[in-house]
């Protein structure tokens, strides 16, 4: 056997299957490769999102009221920005080096993301609206170090108590398990709430960009002028009681109605834009979100 760069080259000998084609006779070993799983998640992934974009009429759902509930450019950033998050959970699950089942981690992945529906308006009414306004009661007069604390308050300490509350959570469930899935979900030293935390700060980030920062960016567009317009005879044939408001009134009616009733793909559709804008602001937020909620 010579000796050769790149590793061992057999002269003369038998080359034997093993050799040739080594995944077949070592698939037990293959679940263990580190790269294999993300791997195959993001092949997954991607032929989902070329589906979508293929077809997006597929994904098109209109409820009976008349509104747009989901569309194709909907699926695709739920899909995309899962995708993001999964991979950086996955990234801090490396780092950490500690075993844990990734059906604990998707767990703390969907509590966080349902804890802003739940958790958060709670926080916000006894931090922000509560303990802020005691604390900052003048905000014209705050200044620069004013409104630095007034942030750690009612924005920092509302987030960061949410996301951890899905931790807490889980320690508490794990208390009612028997083993092993007793010490799985439990933290029992700083690597699991790290792990824990991580992830429910992935499903946080996840909901906060998708369903709120990517509406703002298609409802603040610089070119929505005309569209606006548009829209706003629209609304007054479907809510002619709203002709009698005022124009100011009547106008943040038009924008709180497409907020909570219309999806992305129906805002898109509504106002004549494309989502270039707002998948921009996906694609910055999620990969900013590593250094950011997780």
């Amino acid at each position: 056997m010579d000796r050769q760069r790149g590793g061992q080259v057999m002269r003369g000998g038998t080359i034997k299957l093993r050799q040739l084609f080594p995944i077949f006779t070592m698939w037990r070993s293959v679940g263990s490769k580190g790269f294999l799983a993300p791997a195959v998640f993001t092949i997954v992934v991607s032929s989902i999102l070329g589906l979508i974009a293929a077809f997006p009429d597929s994904c098109k759902y209109r409820s009976p009221n008349g509104y747009i509930n989901v569309g194709a450019f909907d699926c695709f950033a739920w899909v995309f920005g899962a995708y993001i998050a999964a991979i950086f959970v996955y990234l801090v699950y490396r780092m950490c080096g500690k075993p844990k089942p990734t059906v604990v981690l998707l767990a703390a992945m969907l509590l966080g993301f349902l804890s802003i529906n739940t958790v958060w308006p709670p926080l916000h009414y006894i931090l922000a609206e509560g303990l802020g306004s005691v604390l900052f009661p003048d905000e014209a007069h705050l200044g620069i170090f004013g409104r630095f604390l007034e942030n750690v308050v009612t924005i920092g300490m509302v987030e960061e108590a949410t996301k951890i509350v899905p931790v807490l959570l889980l320690c508490l469930i794990a208390t009612k398990l028997r083993s092993p899935w007793r010490q799985e979900m439990a933290v029992h030293e700083p690597l699991d709430g790290i792990l824990l935390g991580a992830a429910s700060g992935a499903g946080l980030a996840l909901y906060e960009t998708v369903h709120q920062y990517m509406r703002e960016v298609l409802l603040q567009g610089p070119f929505l002028k005309q569209s606006l317009l548009q829209f706003f005879s629209f609304e007054a044939k479907q809510h002619p009681a709203w002709l009698a408001l005022p124009q100011e009134q009547f106008i943040r009616m038009c924008f709180s109605d497409l907020a909570r009733n219309y999806s992305l793909q129906g805002i898109m559709d509504a106002l004549d834009i494309n989502g270039f804008s707002a998948m921009a602001n996906l694609v910055m937020r999620s990969l900013n979100d590593l250094a950011g909620h997780m």
